[in-house]
């Protein structure tokens, strides 16, 4: 049923590779992680069917989606709300700026060339522009702060 939306995550630990060095390897990053997945989720089964709260991003049309398959995907309003919301919970755990957060994210990204240098600065305009509306409590590393003081 489409009206009553629903999570799944599946998760697969190769324990030849799983360290369990607390603080330091997979298992304590996976709790990051799935905390950050969950709100991001969340976030979504809000966004549609019985579940939709009044002040959540409608989703994009598929034909809008589809056409955001490059840095445009990453300020879908309703993957920006999405994004921004599992991160700040992310850093909010982790008790770490959000902007290191957004940069960790991006990262691969970057490395693999689905986006450019200037693509992510857009991006992280995007995201931070959201965070100091809608997490207004959220802590900044200076790295960004050329950004924010324009804001």
């Amino acid at each position: 049923d489409n009206d009553v939306p629903e999570i799944q995550i599946a998760i697969l630990i190769n324990p030849e590779k799983a360290a369990v060095r607390p603080g330091i390897d997979s298992y304590d990053k996976i709790y990051l992680i799935l905390h950050n997945l969950i709100e991001h989720e969340i976030t979504h089964t809000n966004q549609i069917g019985t579940n939709r709260t009044a002040f959540s991003e409608i989703p994009s049309d598929k034909k809008t989606r589809s056409s955001s398959n490059n840095h445009k995907y990453f300020t879908l309003p309703e993957e920006l709300e999405a994004m921004v919301d599992g991160m700040y919970r992310q850093s909010t755990i982790q008790n770490v700026p959000i902007d290191v957060i957004f940069d960790q994210s991006l990262e691969s990204y970057l490395k693999n060339g689905f986006i450019s240098m200037s693509e992510k600065i857009e991006i992280i305009k995007t995201w931070i522009e959201y965070t100091l509306i809608n997490h207004p409590d959220s802590k900044f590393s200076q790295k960004y702060s050329h950004i924010i003081d324009k804001m």
